[in-house]
């Protein structure tokens, strides 16, 4: 993946992701809980937790597109156009920073 740097990120994709997940208690507490809980399991596997992360916050994102009330499906497509691209994120340097957080 080519390194571009964004606001100390990988990439924007990523930044944003991080951003989002970061600036909303609920999803936070979620990224958390599921980082404490795949550490318990597999250790601190950055490339495994990063991946769950982010596959879970698109699933999150489309699902309040697809299920959610007009205020869900407005602000899922915010972090559409915020994100962009999720298969840009680097699932890695997403993994590394939610174990860091938990680990403080």
């Amino acid at each position: 993946m080519e390194h571009e740097d964004y606001n100390g990120w990988r990439n924007r994709e990523t930044w944003a992701c991080v951003l989002h997940i970061n600036n909303e208690q609920g999803l936070q507490e979620w990224a958390h809980g599921l980082t404490r809980e795949l550490i318990g399991y597999h250790g601190p596997t950055a490339p495994l937790i990063g991946e769950r992360i982010v596959d879970g916050f698109e699933e999150l994102v489309h699902d309040g597109l697809l299920n959610g009330s007009p205020v869900e499906a407005e602000h899922g497509l915010m972090i559409l156009r915020d994100v962009g691209s999720f298969w840009r994120i680097d699932p890695v340097e997403i993994g590394e920073a939610f174990i860091e957080a938990v680990s403080e």
